[in-house]
């Protein structure tokens, strides 16, 4: 396709401290911390898999609390709102592309507790559109811990419900669990064995994500990228379960290799049409990432996918990033 050049920026923003800067005007302590951020704001939370946009809106956050009475020695809660350049997979228009017109009310948790850290979540997203409604509730519950000094594990929950419309048509309902483990090893900061697991039902969605599916941080051989739409798994999780085995290994912290195996499983047998993945689907992936200079990185994917029902796939893909 032809290159094309956008002067839309992705993301414009005030972030700061009232609190703070009304110390610093008035030259006078303060004792309370009220962090927020408004404008074309970049959000991420869990690690992206739950919200991964930049929207038009603000949030605002009531930081560093702790309950003697919970057991809880940190927590913050962040409210968040948003109307314009909001990106769901579940509201698209009839091209099937993102329709960004939509709204959203959420508030995000994170607590230092369980001698984990447990995050949680609830988001409203509005469809504003005239006609069919798709709006539809969005909850989240996750919680992160080592076990006996050799597992890392993260085990989350996304729960869709509420669209106002058949059955058939609806696209965000159901469940994903997700399971994300890593071994700690010999050289923890350098080799990290990992085994990522998912069990999705009916059409689960993320809040928001303006790239990629739900199941993009299960491995590489779920992720794309928007400029190639380079080959991958089906990372809807609608009515799939399945996972991702690899290795990591970054040398001396000088470069980085990724191989890893991978697979999706259907439920409710391969005469579905209503399911993304049509049938039971494998690959085998690897990356390869390079620092040419403490600018320029190179990088390198490759998946090899058998697809049953579908054709197999093979990509190559290559990238020189720089950072700024």
């Amino acid at each position: 396709e032809r290159l094309r050049l956008s002067r839309k920026p992705s993301s414009l923003f005030f972030e700061g401290d009232p609190g703070a800067i009304t110390a610093g005007i008035s030259d006078d302590y303060v004792s309370w911390d009220l962090p927020l951020t408004v404008g074309l704001i970049p959000l991420v939370f869990q690690n992206g898999i739950w919200v991964d946009d930049a929207f038009r809106g603000g949030a605002i956050s009531i930081p560093a609390k702790n309950s003697r009475l919970l057991d809880i020695s940190n927590f913050d809660i962040t409210f968040f709102a948003g109307k314009g350049d909001v990106s769901s997979a579940a509201i698209r228009n009839s091209a099937g592309k993102l329709d960004r017109g939509a709204s959203v009310l959420g508030i995000a948790v994170f607590a230092d507790t369980l001698s984990g850290y447990l995050e949680g979540g609830y988001g409203r997203t509005l469809d504003n559109r005239a006609g069919a409604d798709f709006s539809y509730h969005n909850a989240t519950v996750a919680l992160t811990r080592r076990y006996g000094g050799w597992l890392s594990n993260s085990m989350r929950l996304i729960y869709n419900w509420g669209q106002g419309v058949d059955a058939s048509a609806r696209t965000a309902d159901g469940f994903v669990l997700i399971s994300e483990n890593s071994l700690i090893t010999s050289l923890p900061s350098t080799l990290v064995p990992y085994a990522n697991f998912f069990y999705g039902h009916d059409r689960p969605q993320s809040l928001l994500r303006d790239a990629g599916g739900l199941l993009k941080n299960i491995g590489i051989t779920f992720e794309s990228d928007p400029i190639t739409n380079s080959p991958k798994l089906d990372d809807t999780a609608n009515d799939t379960f399945g996972g991702a085995i690899g290795l990591q290994y970054l040398f001396n912290l000088d470069q980085q290799i990724v191989v890893e195996a991978a697979t999706v499983q259907v439920l409710g047998g391969n005469s579905r049409n209503d399911r993304s993945a049509k049938a039971d689907q494998y690959a085998l992936g690897v990356r390869y990432q390079l620092p040419l200079s403490n600018a320029w990185i190179f990088r390198m994917d490759g998946i090899w996918g058998l697809l049953d029902a579908a054709p197999d796939v093979l990509g190559i893909r290559v990238e020189f990033r720089r950072k700024f």
